[in-house]
């Protein structure tokens, strides 16, 4: 095994996985579905707008491309998110076999949903996609297992594409706008609350969300952040040498642990033999669970950070 992948796993070890919630992004769901890159390289492409030479505010990109045009925008996310998938990640049964506490998707596909209902049999109920009546009441939401939280490529529904947050309209919504009729809620509410009381573990994800470097830097000011130590595996480019240890990295956002690890291929296989290494059963021998596992909740409301 690599060098980075053997430090990861050692990283890994020292965590209380049981404990911490997983947040999954899009680089898990590649090449199963289409990556983030891809999606807003189609989006350009059918909206007629110009392709940006790199994509570090999305948000903004997808704004300007439904400004353009927004039946081709909304016609074109949905081809582009909905099944069938070109494969099924294996990596996303590894997950699942690691017994998380909970889990927070920040991607649009089904992908890690079907692995939860591959490894349980049945979610019964415990599937939290946004919008939901009691999206913004986390004392409520966290006794979900599994949260999509940006939205969900629900097929069997008709304008689910209307509902993801992409661009700077949804996230302005979502984050700051739609609250609880006692003026509770939003998603950055949601989410200092997260990252105040429970340990995360990201992975597949840059976090260049801006709607979670808001609620880091609110908690920053608040001293809140300080109280959990949050921890992101960071994919090493796949012409990286193995035999080296890669350079110490700071961490992100100035809290967040950064965990660097080796993906061998596009199809996550350093990754995954982390996980098998960690749980130690082999891909084909990835359990099913079907044993109850303690929920999440507050035992009573607190008051949310502003």
């Amino acid at each position: 095994m690599c060098v980075a992948n053997a430090t990861c796993i050692q990283t890994l070890r020292q965590l209380p996985l049981g404990e911490m919630i997983l947040v999954t992004g899009a680089g898990l769901s590649t090449p199963g579905c289409c990556s983030a890159d891809e999606l807003a390289e189609a989006v350009a492409q059918a909206c007629h707008c110009a392709v940006p030479k790199e994509f570090k505010h999305r948000h903004e990109f997808f704004q300007a491309a439904y400004d353009a045009n927004p039946d081709a925008y909304y016609a074109i996310i949905r081809d582009k998110l909905s099944p069938p998938f070109a494969a099924a990640p294996k990596i996303y049964s590894a997950l699942i076999a690691s017994n998380f506490r909970g889990y927070v998707n920040l991607n649009y596909d089904r992908l890690l949903l079907d692995a939860i209902i591959a490894s349980r049999g049945s979610i019964n109920g415990k599937f939290t996609p946004y919008p939901n009546p009691d999206m913004f009441k986390p004392w409520a939401l966290h006794s979900q297992r599994i949260v999509a939280i940006h939205g969900f490529a629900d097929g069997q529904r008709a304008g689910w594409e209307k509902e993801l947050i992409l661009k700077r309209e949804d996230y302005e919504n979502a984050y700051t706008n739609y609250r609880n009729a006692d003026g509770t809620g939003g998603l950055l509410d949601w989410w200092c609350d997260l990252l105040s009381k429970y340990r995360c573990l990201f992975i597949g994800t840059s976090l260049d969300e801006p709607g979670i470097q808001s609620a880091v830097n609110s908690l920053l000011k608040e001293s809140g952040l300080s109280q959990q130590e949050h921890v992101i595996l960071v994919r090493l480019a796949e012409s990286s040498p193995k035999n080296i240890a890669p350079p110490e990295m700071q961490p992100l956002l100035q809290t967040i642990q950064r965990v660097p690890y080796h993906p061998e291929d596009v199809r996550h296989r350093g990754l995954l033999r982390v996980w098998e290494e960690l749980t130690g059963v082999s891909d084909p021998e990835i359990p099913v669970r079907r044993e109850s596992v303690p929920e999440l909740r507050f035992d009573e409301p607190e008051a949310l950070i502003p």
